[in-house]
């Protein structure tokens, strides 16, 4: 009967595999992360157009401030404000019409985007081709009215889809976000 006795590297043996395999773990680790931040990065960069509105009518698109100057607004970032409300309009237009395509989320409205890191797998909003276009002219006839309240924090730019292919179909869409929200631009710029 023969006894077995312990190898003198054992020990060292389950050290060697057990670095082998947290390394391989590590390097596949790294290798994954720079793919998906390469993709991302590639991605933010790209056009992103957003669907066709529809055949009837073409979509145009104005964004208009509104003051009430008889009233103070109590939920203002400062005390003794008038109301104002910030409206986007998205309307019927000419099926023929042609012009500039308005932008997603023009002037104060790009503060909307992420900041920092959080923003990498947001694709950037001058990227982003709308289907409206910029204070074109009206189309003849009377179109019902739609009232367009954005929720769960997002704003009237995130609608955009929505509202043009209404206004596509023979609706005037009117959004206004919550002009106090904390990323409005009646908040942080001061409208």
């Amino acid at each position: 009967m023969s006894v077995e006795r312990p190898r003198p590297n054992a020990g060292r043996d389950w050290l060697r595999r057990t670095l082998k395999v947290i390394s391989a773990v590590i390097v596949a680790v790294v290798i994954l992360a720079g793919g998906y931040l390469g993709s991302v990065a590639i991605r933010r960069s790209r056009p992103v157009t957003l669907p066709a509105a529809g055949p009837t009518y073409r979509v145009g698109r104005i964004i208009t401030e509104w003051t009430d100057r008889t009233r103070t607004d109590t939920l203002a970032p400062r005390p003794g404000q008038p109301r104002e409300l910030a409206v986007w309009l998205w309307y019927p237009a000419p099926a023929g019409t042609d012009g500039p395509r308005a932008a997603y989320a023009p002037g104060p409205w790009a503060a909307l985007q992420l900041p920092g890191i959080a923003a990498l797998g947001e694709t950037r909003f001058d990227a982003i081709r709308v289907q409206s276009l910029e204070s074109a002219p009206v189309a003849a006839g009377r179109f019902p009215l739609v009232i367009l309240e954005p929720g769960l924090g997002l704003a009237a730019p995130q609608y955009t889809t929505i509202a043009e292919n209404l206004a596509a179909h023979g609706y005037l869409v009117a959004a206004s976000p919550r002009p106090t929200a904390p990323t409005s631009p009646s908040c942080t710029a001061g409208w």
